[in-house]
């Protein structure tokens, strides 16, 4: 035949085996980082208060090592607000901003008002930046917590 040495069975099996341990390594590697990016933004909690018939308080406590950023919550209702300032484009979606920086073991709030006829609006979910940049969404209707990139973001959350 040709004059080209395909090696012996052995070394073949030897160069698989070699292939398999370094992509089987790669992918724990991968994979831990991914949980280890996730430990944070998991120990951020979030939580609803209702203060009276007109305001419910969202308080997000940071019991992570690290800060977040940029937290703020949405919230939707069928009725408008009677703050000026809370009105926006959509009145329907308005953002309500919190703290640029919660840093580790501080907890902070913000006073949601109920829509002029009384209804509460519904807490759609609270939003921040881990130190890597990634944005967290900690929904709160079923409380999972899952990342959104910025371009998502931007469609979603109403023009201000």
């Amino acid at each position: 035949m040709s004059g080209i040495d395909w090696g012996s069975v052995p070394t073949w099996i030897s160069a698989l085996g070699t292939t398999g341990a370094l992509s089987a390594t790669s992918w724990v590697i991968v994979r831990d980082r991914r949980l280890e990016r996730r430990k944070d933004p998991e120990r951020v909690v979030c939580r609803i208060e209702e203060i009276n018939e007109a305001r419910m308080a969202v308080k997000v406590h940071n019991t992570s090592d690290r800060p977040v950023y940029g937290t703020s919550v949405l919230a939707w209702t069928d009725g408008e607000f009677e703050d000026e300032e809370l009105r926006a484009e959509d009145t329907t979606r308005p953002l309500f901003r919190m703290l640029d920086v919660l840093d580790p073991d501080r907890e902070t709030g913000v006073l949601i008002p109920f829509a002029k006829d009384g209804q509460p609006p519904q807490i759609v979910w609270v939003q921040f930046r881990d130190i890597h940049g990634t944005y967290w969404v900690h929904h709160m209707t079923d409380h999972s917590l899952c990342t959104i990139s910025q371009r998502q973001l931007h469609r979603i959350l109403p023009k201000r």
